[in-house]
């Protein structure tokens, strides 16, 4: 039963959103689409650093 509720609230919200005002149309979709798309997790990164040092006596200067 609730599915049939659904379903024909979902047949009628293109005429629903029409009938909004622009600004309320754009706050309408945006407050839909987490519905529509699926949520990014965050993801926590690391830094990688590579630590180089150089070999020893690699600037000996002789005279």
């Amino acid at each position: 039963m609730l599915v049939n509720v659904l379903a024909a609230e979902f047949e009628n919200l293109p005429s629903l959103l029409n009938e909004l005002t622009p600004e309320a149309r754009i706050d309408t979709v945006c407050k839909l689409t987490k519905f529509a798309i699926s949520t990014i997790k965050p993801v926590s990164s690391g830094l990688i650093t590579r630590k180089e040092e150089p070999e020893a006596n690699t600037l000996h200067f002789s005279e």
